[in-house]
């Protein structure tokens, strides 16, 4: 079930940036594949956990972590900032606030997560809900699935990282169904 909310807000997330699969994709973890671009979208479980005990089935939370990374290579380390971070149509801080708005108490896209479940009727009740987003990290080549060449001085920068992290999407399950 988690799978269809990751696939739901994938969808919302394309539409919301006018991506396509080579920008955003449901993954294991934030890493972005090694023949992304020059930047990829990670949608990601973040946790699963029990609700508050009820009698009549398992009561669960799921959190959703959407993490964003672009390539830093094409600016110089003096102008990440700028560059990267700041600028207002293309910058992390921007797509990180349309993914917000994809997810955070976003009822469309919880139904359309609960479309996708085809077992029983143990549908999501509550859509994830906007917890925080991390600074910006900067990564090194290996997240890229790449290398630092082996004589280097220091390992240089090879992007910057953020993560905007979901949680509180909850579901009541039925405990004669286990799906």
């Amino acid at each position: 079930m988690i799978s269809a909310y990751c696939d739901a807000l994938v969808a919302a997330i394309k539409t919301s940036l006018s991506l396509d699969a080579k920008n955003v994709a449901v993954m294991l973890d934030g890493q972005p594949p090694p023949w992304a671009g020059q930047e990829f979208i990670a949608v990601h479980q973040s946790y699963w956990q029990a609700c508050d005990p009820v009698s009549v089935g398992l009561y669960e939370e799921v959190g959703i972590d959407v993490t964003i990374t672009r390539k830093a290579g094409f600016s110089p380390q003096d102008e990440y900032g700028a560059q990267i971070w700041r600028k207002a149509t293309t910058g992390i801080e921007a797509h990180a606030r349309k993914v917000i708005v994809a997810g955070h108490m976003n009822y469309a896209t919880m139904a359309a997560a609960n479309t996708l479940i085809t077992t029983g009727d143990d549908k999501f009740s509550e859509p994830l809900q906007w917890k925080q987003t991390t600074s910006p990290q900067l990564v090194g080549p290996d997240w890229f699935s790449s290398y630092d060449p082996p004589n280097a001085q220091r390992a240089a920068h090879a992007g910057i990282v953020v993560v905007v992290k979901f949680g509180g999407a909850k579901r009541l399950q039925s405990i004669t169904v286990v799906a």
